[in-house]
């Protein structure tokens, strides 16, 4: 090719790079203005000031929504996952509590949730800058770290470790099956009440719910180099399998995010080590985990009994869906988002002599007591249960026999009952911290390298932080985490490298 072709090349190269980077300020700017010019059109009760914030987080989410959906970000890029979430979390939701007129149950509510979904759309709006800001300021490939540490899988270390860790997994779920009467009692047990009939069990459930995502990683190991394990029919058959997995460990006593999250790592593990996946085969699958999600709601409100209600229909499944709040609506807004529920708190804080104090940190303490078992420590500090009972209801003390509140608050929810309205956007300096160290992970983890199998949890990780609490966090991390980690830890041979090509790698900003 002569220099001249070269030249060419590279400027029609340059030339699609630049409208691909333009389209992804125009598209998001279209997208906003034309949902919000037929909403109001539709309703005139949109026309609020409260759509100017939520437009501008839109805006800011939807760029890397476009970013991914164009191809400038990695499939599984946490920027651009991310992006698609909080175009839902941050946009999307708040306009659809307006849409369907759907608010948190059992509290006194503002006399305008609007204003309040504004109010909070503000504070959202600057910790999102706070988090674009960290993210990606000096964020190249010349910041990367040029010296690194690499994971390679012993393979017999590996095969010892993993075979010892299925038999150990499947063997004590085996036990909690013959305890509970087989599947049939296990399933009458969560019905009639998980809290009390798993009670104490923690731990077994921590290392036998295991077995599926160790499974899989038995077979992403050995069967990489198979030409018959790229195959799509191969790829959905062993996802059919470790779903079914899922739902036998965990999935059946009530664990809906047990399965969800745990078929994104799946999903994440398959596409690093098997065989990349199409933004085609994605969609497909995120419909596939919405209606799972609808699905399991009901069974999660009324058991078998509950998916009998949705088959037959009728006035059995809007009796179900009115008394235990399942819909389409609460799967979106409850299950996927915390709108409402963020509003709400900000609504109370703004009370003025509303009594409630805050717990400066204490939250999240008690999220890491959580590690060290009550029989050791009967007096840990207490999780976000308390401040939010009280800011939603009141303080216990005055109220005896009031039942602790066991709604999820989210990063900004939380940051709120700790330290005040402030530290609700100074919140996402640790979210961007944490995704910027993704990112960089991402690019300088080779190909083969065994904490490529864990990346995908801590991908999870990342989109758990915006809509779950310190201590759910802990738990996930403890729960899902710890035995594969180990297992990892354990098998692979680590060595220091040096990247002297890092400036031949594209990072897709």
């Amino acid at each position: 090719m002569t220099n001249l072709q070269q030249l060419f090349l590279q400027t029609r190269v340059d030339r699609q790079q630049a409208n691909m980077r333009i389209l992804s300020y125009v598209l998001p700017s279209y997208i906003v203005v034309s949902i919000f010019t037929w909403l109001v059109y539709k309703d005139p009760h949109y026309l609020h000031w409260f759509l100017v914030p939520i437009g501008l987080s839109g805006l800011i989410v939807l760029i890397d929504a476009v970013n991914w959906m164009t191809g400038r970000y990695d499939l599984f890029d946490p920027a651009g996952i991310l992006g698609l979430f909080m175009a839902h979390f941050f946009f999307a939701a708040p306009l659809m509590h307006i849409t369907y007129d759907y608010w948190m149950r059992y509290v006194i509510p503002p006399a305008d949730w609007r204003d309040w979904l504004g109010w909070m759309a503000w504070v959202n709006f600057f910790g999102l800058v706070i988090y674009r800001v960290i993210r990606d300021f000096g964020f190249s490939i010349k910041s990367l770290p040029k010296r690194t540490m690499r994971w390679t899988i012993n393979r017999r270390r590996f095969l010892i470790f993993v075979i010892g860790g299925l038999l150990l997994t499947g063997g004590l779920q085996m036990i909690v099956y013959a305890q509970s009467g087989g599947i049939v009692g296990y399933i009458t047990a969560f019905e009639e009440g998980a809290a009390e009939n798993f009670k104490g069990m923690g731990f077994v459930f921590m290392i036998s719910e295991s077995f599926p995502i160790l499974f899989l990683m038995f077979w992403v190991v050995y069967t990489q180099e198979k030409k018959w394990s790229k195959s799509w029919l191969v790829i959905i058959a062993i996802l059919g399998v470790y779903f079914i997995l899922k739902l036998l460990f965990g999935g059946l006593r009530g664990s809906r995010s047990n399965t969800i999250w745990g078929l994104f790592w799946a999903a994440g593990m398959i596409h690093l080590w098997v065989r990349p996946m199409s933004k085609q085969f994605i969609a497909v699958a995120l419909v596939f985990l919405i209606s799972f999600m609808y699905i399991y709601g009901f069974y999660k409100a009324g058991g078998v009994e509950g998916i009998q209600a949705l088959v037959e229909g009728g006035s059995a499944k809007e009796d179900l869906q009115s008394s235990h709040n399942r819909g389409l609506e609460t799967t979106l807004l409850a299950d996927l988002g915390r709108s409402d529920v963020q509003a709400y708190l900000l609504y109370r804080l703004n009370i003025p002599d509303n009594g409630f104090e805050y717990a400066y940190g204490r939250t999240y303490l008690g999220s890491a007591a959580l590690l060290i078992p009550s029989s050791f420590w009967p007096g840990r500090p207490d999780t976000k249960l308390k401040e939010g009972t009280e800011l939603q209801y009141g303080s216990i003390e005055d109220s005896p026999g009031q039942k602790f509140s066991s709604r999820i608050y989210g990063l900004t929810g939380e940051a709120m009952l700790n330290f005040g309205i402030f530290a609700a956007s100074t919140s996402f300096i640790i979210f961007g911290v944490y995704v910027r160290r993704l990112r960089i992970w991402i690019l300088t983890w080779e190909k083969g390298d065994s904490r490529l199998l864990i990346l995908p949890f801590l991908i999870n990780l990342s989109l758990l932080m915006l809509g779950s609490d310190s201590d759910n966090l802990v738990f996930v991390c403890i729960k899902n985490g710890a035995v594969p980690f180990m297992i990892l830890y354990l098998a692979s041979n680590k060595e220091t490298v040096y990247h002297t090509a890092l400036e031949q790698k594209e990072i897709r900003r």
